[in-house]
């Protein structure tokens, strides 16, 4: 098992055919579904971000990681401590 990268995660969730052949492999085995599209849920991907910023007159490294949002496919970096859904999977 592990976390998909940033762009195996949008084939999985972004792509309907993808997404709901992985849904109904899921139901026979009586797992949870995929979140759908346009629903308010972002799952984590395992793709790293490091953003620098400015505080106190220092830079500071920000360790972030990229999620994709199932409301619109955006892809966005958040701080690794936010809660946030992830799907694992065995075999992509």
């Amino acid at each position: 098992w592990y976390l998909p990268a940033i762009f195996e995660l949008e084939r999985l969730l972004l792509n309907d055919l993808v997404r709901d052949a992985v849904n109904s492999t899921l139901a026979q085995k009586g797992e949870t579904k995929l979140y759908s599209r346009g629903d308010s849920k972002f799952y984590w991907s395992s793709t790293e971000y490091r953003r620098w910023e400015a505080e106190a007159g220092e830079f500071v490294s920000k360790d972030l990681a990229q999620c994709i949002s199932m409301y619109n496919g955006d892809i966005r970096e958040y701080h690794k401590k936010y809660d946030i859904y992830v799907r694992a999977v065995a075999t992509f």
